[in-house]
């Protein structure tokens, strides 16, 4: 599958700590500007699928490391994002959730050479706290913060603001605001590209 081939299309890759607030900006750049989600939790089911493995999140967390040992944290751009977007050339405008280790960045830099926007957010830790606690998912409700922030992803993925090409706070703006800073930022850079 050839990068090469992408040359129209761009890709957002977001970044940034748990309960920042990345699941809802990425539901609003799919359903208001046109962009079309990557991940790779879908592709992470279907191998353990394949491979006879229950598909419980823990799984699926062991198998996503599995696959970065093997690869040098490459899969999620050569066997997730290029092969889709491949698939799609109509697409133009793509957005992947949401990459957590530097050579993630390095990879889909490498992969598809000005055509990655990196967008990372942030919030103070009191506020990422408060934000997972009153989340309602089972996931979150199992799982303590303390717990939950205590991964080498976690920690690795509250580093990445020093490669983005934008950093958003979202304690200095609401979800709405920090998409809207993310489009108009990416539009700049996309003029610029």
């Amino acid at each position: 599958m050839e990068a090469t081939s992408l040359v129209k299309q761009e890709l957002i890759i977001i970044s940034g700590p748990i309960a920042v607030g990345k699941s809802y900006i990425i539901k609003q750049l799919v359903q208001d500007h046109a962009f079309s989600k990557l991940g790779s939790g879908a592709y992470l089911v279907e191998q353990a699928r394949m491979l006879g493995i229950e598909p419980s999140r823990l799984n699926l967390v062991k198998l996503g490391d599995q696959f970065h040992e093997q690869t040098d944290f490459a899969w999620v751009v050569h066997q997730v994002a290029v092969p889709a977007m491949t698939k799609a050339p109509e697409l133009s405008r793509w957005v992947f959730d949401s990459v957590r280790k530097r050579k993630q960045v390095t990879h889909f830099r490498d992969a598809l050479p000005d055509r990655v926007f990196h967008v990372h957010f942030t919030a103070p830790e009191h506020l990422l706290k408060s934000r997972y606690e009153s989340r309602n998912r089972d996931s979150d409700t199992i799982t303590k913060y303390a717990q939950a922030i205590d991964t080498d992803n976690e920690r690795e993925a509250r580093t990445l603001c020093g490669l983005a090409d934008l950093v958003v706070d979202t304690s200095q703006a609401d979800e709405d605001e920090a998409t809207a800073q993310t489009i108009e930022g990416f539009l700049k850079w996309s003029k610029l590209s």
